[in-house]
């Protein structure tokens, strides 16, 4: 009964204050149409890259998708990535920072990390997303983001690479030196001892030791063949292209939102002038 009693009274103070309500809410909405139309603007481009993995030096480099993911954020948000993007396309300038103060390198990063964004998918791919006050830019942007980010991403994988093939080389230089001793050892028990049981026991070893240099030789033929000529660490499944639609501002929620803001400002508003008008005598004592 009170629920009814107290929806019955918000549907009156809205019929008593329609017309005022519904003035101040089309104000609202006009003024933020107004003011949108002077905000600068903005284009988005966006790229779309995913790591590949595909071959065996790579997935001993990278351990599962999220990690790989994990690393390439880790480039796209270093500092380097932030620094080279800021001087190519001049964002001091663009941004109109003086650098004459303390705080404008601050200032560069905050609006870096506003209009350039990355971020992970669902589908294990990567998404880089610019925006700017230009279509062009904005894919310029992203374009050589995805650029810079296959150069670091190689030369990675390339350093890792470089570094297994050494340890399998030393691996397969290891075995070498000890099939030699194996040898040595058996050629040496055959001329004192003769095919003594010793003998015929380090020939079997011999005998795995070959068969184990056999298989760390096809391992280091294969892990040389990937490292001469590896295969690309990046699939770019989306370049960026210029907006032929502003991103931003947008009309039909910046007016929403003044119309509803100015609404529910009104309602409060009329509320309170109501709640003093009932208890003016209380407040003029209090006087």
């Amino acid at each position: 009964m009170q629920e009814s009693s107290d929806i019955l009274s918000v549907i009156r103070f809205l019929y008593k204050n329609r017309k005022t309500l519904l003035i101040m809410s089309v104000f609202g909405a006009v003024f933020a149409a107004t003011i949108t139309f002077f905000l600068p603007k903005k284009y988005t481009s966006t790229a779309v890259i995913f790591p590949s993995g595909g071959n065996e030096v790579d997935k001993n480099l990278q351990f599962g998708m999220d990690l790989q993911n994990d690393q390439l954020m880790q480039l796209l948000q270093s500092s380097s990535m932030r620094d080279s993007i800021c001087q190519k396309f001049n964002l001091i300038q663009y941004y109109e920072l003086d650098t004459i103060e303390k705080d404008w390198k601050e200032k560069l990063n905050k609006y870096f990390e506003r209009d350039i964004r990355f971020s992970k998918t669902r589908y294990y791919s990567i998404e880089i997303s610019a925006e700017t006050t230009q279509p062009q830019l904005s894919a310029d942007i992203v374009n050589t983001i995805v650029k810079l980010t296959e150069t670091l991403y190689w030369n990675l994988i390339r350093q890792n690479s470089s570094d297994l093939l050494a340890n399998s080389q030393k691996h397969y230089a290891y075995s070498q030196q000890q099939m030699t001793l194996l040898a040595d050892s058996l050629r040496k028990l055959l001329q004192n001892k003769g095919d003594s049981i010793q003998a015929r026991l380090i020939r079997q070893t011999l005998a795995d030791a070959q068969k184990n240099a056999s298989l760390i030789k096809s391992k280091l033929d294969y892990v040389k063949e990937r490292h001469e000529t590896p295969a690309s660490p990046l699939f770019v499944i989306d370049n960026g292209k210029p907006a032929g639609k502003k991103s931003s501002p947008r009309y039909s929620i910046n007016i929403l939102l003044g119309g509803l803001g100015m609404f529910l400002f009104m309602c409060l508003w009329l509320l309170l002038k109501d709640l003093y008008e009932k208890n003016k005598d209380i407040f003029e004592e209090d006087k």
